[in-house]
Parts: C-alpha cells; structure tokens; sequence
C-alpha cells in the first residue's frame, strides 16, 4: 500500500505546525530567583505539582502542532493506494478503456431489462465521472482486433450517444483479446492515470486460458457484475438430420439436442418443429439446470427442391438461442454416370434402379464411355458407377477423386475383367484397400460362400427392413476378391468367409463404396435375388445425396463457400440474407474454378445464393451455442490472470470510480483525530488552569 495525496500542494501547510512551538518558547518568562528563606520548605513541597504541570503543558504543545497537522492533512487529502493505483494526485489526466460487452449472451432479461441495457447505463454513469483533460476508448467484447485507427473520445456527450448506439453482436465474446487490447494501447498513453472498466456478463467461455497477467500493475482495471440473480435458460445446441436418403413421400427423421444452461429447472417449455413455416411436429422438454436431452422430430417430405426449417423453443431469460435453423436439399432425380465392360454389368444396375414403371424414377442414368469419364464435371452427376471396367486412365483416376472430393458418390463393382494391377493403383491414388487376392475360382459350378452379416445400424438398411433381422434369401457367390484391411474403410456387409462384401470410405465431402464380386451369372446369383434392386437403389441413393447434404452446425461469421455451374458464372449473382436484404457477389477466380466466398454472415437464419431468379444454393446459420453457456469467472481468476478487480454490485458509481482512480481516501479520519485532540486539549487546558489557579 502507498499513501498518496489528491492535494500534494497543501501540505506546505504543514509549516503552521511550529507555531504552538514557537509560541510556547517566546511566552516563557525569564524569572530571577530571590532567596526568601521562610519559603523554603513551601517550595519543596510545591515542586512534585510543578512538574505534573510542566508534563501538562508539554502534552498540549503536542497536541496542538497534532491539530495544526491533521487538518493539514485532511485538506491535502491522503489516500491509500494498492495494485489499482497510479495517478500522482487529482489534477492529473486519465487515460480510460470502456470494454462493453455485446454479444447475445447479453440480452438476457435481469428484472425486465436486458444486461446490455444495464451495461450502457453503468457505462454512461462512468462517463460522467471524466473531466476535461481525459481521454476515452470505446471497446465491444466481439471486436477485439489490434486497430490503431480506434476512436479517441474527448467530447462525453458523443462517446455517451455511441454507447447507446451500440447492439447486440451475434459473434462470440472475446474478452481476453479485448483487455489485451485495451492494455496495450493504455501503455503507449502518456496519461497517468490508466484504467479499464470492463462492462460484462464475464462468461467463462468468453475468457482464454492465459498463463501469465494481461493487465500490469500501473493500470487500474475493474470488473462490473451484472447478473445478480438466477437465470432460466434452455437453448437448442444441435440440430442433426438423422434420415441419409432423403426422398420426396418419405418420413425425414432429424434430432434436436436441448441443453439447461441456467440456474433454475427449465420447466415444461414447448418445442416445436416448423418446416417452409409452416409447423409439423412438436414435443415438450424439461430439464434440470446443467443438463442436456435429445429429442426426435419426424416429418413427411412432400416437396423437392430447397427445404428450409428450424426449431422454436418458448420464450425464457435469453431468447436468442431458442431458435436453431436447419437446411435441406432433396434432387427431383440422382444423376447417375455410369460405365462398364459390357451391356450386361450396366444395363442390370439400370434395371435395378429403373425398373420401367408408371411412377417417376428417382434416379436419370447415362451411360459414359471410360475415356470419357475424365471430362466429367461435379456438377453434371451425383454419382459415378463403374461396374467390371476393364482399363482406366491415369486422368479418370483424378477426376473420380476430385468428384468425390466436391462431394460426389463412386460406386465401384469389381468383377472378374478387371486388372488386378490397374486396379490397385486406382484404389491406392483414391484411398480404398488393395486387392490381395481371388475368393473362390470360375470353375466352381455352385456356390461357395455367401452373405452372413450386416451391420444394419448403417444409413444404407434405415428402413430397409420391416424387423430388426434382415430376413431375405441369401445369395451365393463363387468369385470375390479379398482386400487388405485399413483403417478408415467401414465393413458394411460380410460373406460368410468373413471377408467384405461391400466397403465404404469417406472422403472428405464424398462418399466411396466398393462391391468386392460381380454381378455377371457365372460369379453369383445376387442380381436374381430379391435383394438386389432395394440394394442397389438404397447404394446409390446414399453415395448420391451425401453431395446435397448441408452443414447443420455452420456458425455466425464462417464463410459460405460455393462452386457455381459455369452457366451462373455469367449471371448476377446475389446472397439473400436472413433480413430479407441482398449482397452482390462476385466470385473469386482460382486455379481450380470459380468460387463464391461469402464472409457477411453476422446474423441467423437461412441464407440463399440467387440467380437467373432462382435459388441455387442454401446455408443454415446459427449462433455459437457456446455463447448460451453462463458460467462466469471466478473472481480469484479474473484477479489472479487478468489483474481485475470485481466491483461491488452495490458500491456507489462515484465514489467507486474516485477510489479506483486515486485511492481510498483518510481525510474523514485525520478531521475525526483532529477534533479528538482538540476535545482532549480543552479538557488539558482547563485542569492546567486550575492548577495555575491553585498555584496562585
């Protein structure tokens, strides 16, 4: 602790405490001693009361120049200062960070107003307390970045009218970098006095793991509490789309994953499921505080096309998580490129998935030559089928990886007219499992081994089944190939040799899968077996809406990226907000295409890419869920790691910011002592007179 004095220049009063000295010494009378002898013995006897007299008068002298330097002291007005203090006296200028706290998180409702509102009135009041001379910056909790160019606010009027200006950001709160921030534009300041008000709900979330103090000991930082009192508060974290194949007519099952992250049991709140606007589910949820749940949402897809949807949750302490956007494609048709050796090993998958009747297929096939299959572009097919082609080209090869990888299917049949070499090097350049070797032989007249197991929890049997066995008429095989084993590849369905039957692999926005047998008659009978149509539909169906699934858990301020046809690359191109306005876009050139890179993404809701009057792509946006969790800091840690100091939610605004700017002001202390004295002196005074008085 440091005593410091808000007045320095009154302590030259000080000097006024050697007047009672001074006149104590000028008053004294130089007597001359007279030899009486009849008084001898009385001035013995006298002598033990002269001295209790001389001690009096001494004490008085004492408390006298105590008086004078009391009152000296409290007009100069001392003042304790600890690890917030700094200034060198109340004349000296202030150099002040108002870090104001705006992410979502901050309009929850703290007695019928939002901690936002709260957080601008404290922030106003502090304001207030600025003199002229003093210079302010204005922070947000949401934009934390290193700008010189930052606003110095001399005029508190105009930062007073920013601060009211100020909303709510749906970006997540970055405290750290905010005080780190204000730190250090606070150290280049020639000011004095240096200090951070720090206006926040103080999240845990919204604070990094720093090791070491952000805040030094010569700027004084203090931390305004603003919740104080229990919060109710469910949101909806996640919303993840459970069907994999997504058809028109079909049921379209989604899961919500709901979290308490408030004080208090959320009661019964009403979830309910809106799909195009319009509700079509809804369920109830009740959780106690810091637990979560799961709950299902089935709905009947009755349309193609863009599908738009979000959960709604009633109204509580912070609604803007109560709300959670989702977003789905469904194709009028798969398109389908396909080739293979000969007529029979395509024209069966064809039949398979178009089997000639009234109904409209959900599936337009083409057949493309192999050398063809390296011009080809994403977005002409969903998937591409190769069954038993006998040669491949090094430039197919990159092709087939670049559609998987823009989020297209392959479905690979092997059969015996491949080349095992050839082959191996296509599996290796797409990161699926080499061939070892042949199961079985073509001269077998019957079947050898056949299908034993599946793994029926897979996306491709959702629904495929009426029971939880598939029960169907097993088919035979007498050629497959056995592949190595390799980490990533999923066994989705085995022979009864143990060996896989059919594979899958995903890479990054694509999916792989690979038949190890053939479908010609000499290899198996699997094409005669009731299995095979609804297995070959529910394959290719699955490789090929992988490419139109969405995100679902895309955040506030992520780009949304895009590779638009090259019939929209002439075309004006517009983003449609959740607002309802609209961003021209220009795409941006690369090596491998056009691409569209949309940064804007500061509010949540549906955002959709537009040309030519229609919609071509769509996004679901939401906010961070990490901003809905409100466990705060404990104040040890926000003084230990960050230097802050948490205010009093009851002290007085003034007297807060006087004693953070200056210290803990003494000089009621030294008048109370000063007035003791001067009691304790006219009670001296008095007995001394009497004494004199009895002297006499």
């Amino acid at each position: 602790m440091n005593l410091n004095f808000l007045n320095p220049g009154i302590l030259f009063g000080l000097f006024a405490a050697a007047i009672p000295l001074l006149i104590h010494f000028l008053n004294r009378s130089k007597s001359k001693n007279i030899p009486f002898s009849t008084l001898v013995f009385l001035k013995e006897l006298q002598q033990q009361k002269i001295r209790r007299i001389k001690i009096k008068q001494l004490l008085l002298l004492i408390i006298r120049t105590l008086i004078i330097i009391f009152l000296v002291l409290a007009f100069a007005r001392p003042s304790i200062r600890g690890p917030l203090s700094g200034g060198m006296g109340s004349n000296a200028n202030t150099s002040a960070v108002l870090i104001l706290d705006n992410s979502y998180s901050m309009d929850c409702l703290q007695e019928n107003r939002t901690l936002l509102s709260i957080a601008k009135s404290t922030a106003q009041r502090i304001t207030d307390q600025m003199r002229q001379g003093d210079e302010v910056y204005l922070f947000t909790s949401t934009d934390s970045s290193q700008d010189v160019s930052r606003q110095i606010y001399h005029d508190f009027d105009l930062l007073k009218q920013d601060i009211q200006k100020k909303s709510i950001d749906f970006h997540p709160a970055n405290l750290s970098a905010s005080i780190k921030t204000a730190h250090d534009i606070l150290q280049k300041s020639a000011n004095i006095n240096k200090e951070i008000y720090l206006l926040s709900d103080l999240q845990q979330s919204a604070f990094g793991r720093d090791s070491s103090k952000i805040i030094s000991d010569n700027i004084k930082a203090i931390a305004f509490p603003l919740v104080k009192k229990p919060v109710n508060n469910l949101l909806i974290k996640e919303i993840n789309i459970v069907s994999t194949i997504i058809e028109k007519g079909k049921l379209v099952e989604l899961e919500g994953v709901f979290v308490n992250t408030g004080d208090v049991p959320s009661g019964n709140k009403l979830a309910q499921l809106f799909i195009n606007e319009e509700k079509t589910a809804q369920t109830t949820i009740n959780l106690e505080p810091k637990t979560s749940t799961t709950e299902s949402f089935k709905f009947l897809l009755n349309k193609t096309g863009f599908i738009s949807g979000y959960i709604l949750l009633e109204d509580d302490d912070l609604n803007d998580d109560n709300k959670r956007y989702f977003s789905l494609f469904v194709p009028d048709q798969i398109k389908i490129a396909i080739s293979g050796v000969d007529a029979f090993d395509t024209q069966i998958i064809e039949l398979a998935l178009n089997p000639g009747t009234i109904q409209k297929s959900n599936f337009l096939i083409k057949e493309v030559s192999l050398p063809k299959m390296s011009l080809i572009e994403a977005e002409q097919y969903d998937v591409i089928v190769l069954s038993n082609s006998a040669d491949i080209l090094p430039e197919t090869v990159e092709q087939i990886k670049e559609f998987v990888e823009s989020g297209g299917g392959f479905f690979l049949v092997l059969g015996d007219k491949i080349d095992v070499n050839v082959y191996n090097r296509l599996l290796s350049r797409l990161g699926l499992p080499k061939i070892l070797n042949v199961i079985g032989g073509y001269s077998v007249e019957n079947p050898v081994f056949s299908l034993s197991r599946e793994d029926l929890t897979h996306p491709i049997f959702h629904g495929m089944f009426e029971s939880e066995t598939a029960n169907y008429a097993k088919p035979g095989f007498r050629f497959a190939f056995k592949m190595e084993e390799q980490q990533g590849v999923d066994k989705i369905m085995l022979y009864s040799t143990g060996d896989p039957f059919l594979l899958e692999k995903k890479s990054k926005n694509g999916t792989m899968l690979v038949m190890t047998t053939g479908l010609r008659p000499e290899l198996s009978d699997i094409t005669r077996r009731t299995i095979f149509a609804p297995l070959m539909t529910r394959i290719v169906s699955y490789a090929g809406y992988g490419k139109y699934s969405r995100p679902q858990n895309l955040n506030i301020g992520q780009f949304l990226n895009y590779k638009p046809g090259p019939d929209l690359i002439s075309s004006d191109l517009e983003m449609k907000r959740p607002d309802l306005q609209y961003d021209r876009l220009e795409p941006d050139v690369r090596p491998n295409g056009a691409w569209i890179n949309y940064p804007g993404t500061d509010i949540p809701g549906i955002y959709s890419l537009v040309a030519k009057n229609n919609v071509n792509m769509q996004w679901a946006v939401n906010v961070y869920s990490i901003e809905s969790d409100l466990t705060q800091i404990e104040p040890t840690v926000l003084k230990d790691r960050y230097n802050i100091t948490l205010a009093d939610p009851n002290s007085d605004m003034q007297k807060l910011v006087t004693q953070n700017r200056y210290g803990f002001e003494l000089w009621k202390y030294f008048v109370f002592f000063a007035f003791l004295l001067l009691i304790i002196e006219m009670i001296l005074y008095r007995a001394d007179k009497s004494v004199e008085t009895e002297q006499a």
